[in-house]
């Protein structure tokens, strides 16, 4: 018998992209100001993968990933101490998602546009950060890949209590994920609803159905 979760157990967002006035729509800005109207005012710590490349192109995957998964006090011995935090990852998805970089020294501006992207990912995933902000995850990520991904988000937002802000480029592809889907009215308010097609009240940590066939527009108005 599968576990349910409590309420409220994780949250994932996805934001409507076609909300008014979304022309040239700064995501970061978006995201931090649903937020502050959401009544945070304390300093919010974050970690943004974007759509565009995020990483460091002077430097290697694995120095990419340090920067974001090392303790400054345990740099010296950078190979070894990113090996270890690697290997001492609680998130098992996370760790094939680092495999699936294969060779962590190649230079960035060696990689495929996927491989970009995955690497964009994993250095989010990799922050101790409490708020998870990416823009389209899913952009240049095959459908094995986006599966991984999102089994390690899951696991971040459950496990780890970690907040995430998503702005998918197919919002289809994520309406089994999102406990809520955010949007702005005509006044340019934000609004967030519940996702009745969100399947986490059941333990999924292992496997990911299909999302719905529903569409997006329909979904916005359930509640």
């Amino acid at each position: 018998m599968k576990r349910k979760l409590a309420p409220c157990a994780q949250e994932i967002l996805i934001f409507d992209a076609t909300c008014p006035e979304r022309a040239r729509l700064n995501v970061l800005k978006e995201f931090i100001s649903y937020l502050k109207f959401s009544g945070m005012r304390s300093k919010i710590d974050f970690s943004f993968s974007g759509h565009e490349e995020s990483a460091h192109a002077a430097l290697t995957i694995k120095e990419n990933y340090m920067l974001d998964s090392v303790p400054t006090s345990l740099i010296k011995d950078r190979e070894d101490n990113f090996q270890t935090t690697a290997e001492n990852l609680a998130n098992e998805h996370l760790k094939k998602l680092i495999e699936a970089t294969q060779c962590v020294d190649r230079l960035m501006s060696e990689l495929s546009v996927e491989d970009k992207k995955l690497v964009s990912i994993v250095k989010a995933l990799l922050s101790q950060s409490e708020y998870l902000f990416m823009d389209k995850p899913d952009m240049y990520l095959s459908a094995e890949l986006l599966e991984k991904v999102k089994l390690a988000l899951l696991f971040e937002a459950k496990e780890n209590n970690r907040k995430i802000l998503i702005r998918p480029a197919q919002r289809e592809k994520w309406l089994d994920l999102a406990t809520h889907i955010v949007a702005k009215d005509d006044l340019n308010r934000f609004n967030s609803a519940p996702n009745p097609l969100c399947e986490t009240q059941h333990d999924r940590v292992k496997h990911i159905p299909r999302a719905s066939v529903y569409q997006f527009e329909l979904i916005k108005k359930a509640g």
